[in-house]
């Protein structure tokens, strides 16, 4: 999850530096560092993220499970419930960062034309 944070905090630091530049008229996409098309790099990321730390909640938890022997379904739903906690965190940075690159890209094409 803190990776997830990190990466949420830099899509958002990203955007403002970009909103910035297209604000002043300063924006290039050829010669910069941080551009727009890093917040979408960073979204798949975030997504990725998100899937692997619920294959390593769930690798854990089946570990867990198998050592224990019997145990309740009512336990197992409530793990899956938990683990898709991370997937969901990492698919809203994803959506997030998609959005806003949606949103940057046609800003920057009007300020251009």
């Amino acid at each position: 999850m803190t990776v997830l944070s990190i990466s949420l905090t830099l899509i958002l630091a990203i955007t403002i530096l970009n909103f910035l530049r297209l604000i002043r008229g300063k924006y290039n996409p050829t010669n910069q560092i941080l551009n727009i098309s890093d917040i979408k790099a960073i979204g798949i990321f975030a997504i990725i993220c998100g899937i692997f730390g619920q294959s390593i909640g769930l690798f854990s938890a089946l570990q867990a499970m198998e050592a224990a022997g019997d145990i309740a379904p009512v336990l197992v739903y409530g793990g899956l419930k938990v683990s898709f906690i991370t997937t969901l965190y990492g698919t809203f940075i994803f959506l997030l960062a998609w959005l806003i690159t949606i949103v940057l890209n046609n800003w920057s094409r009007k300020k251009s034309a």
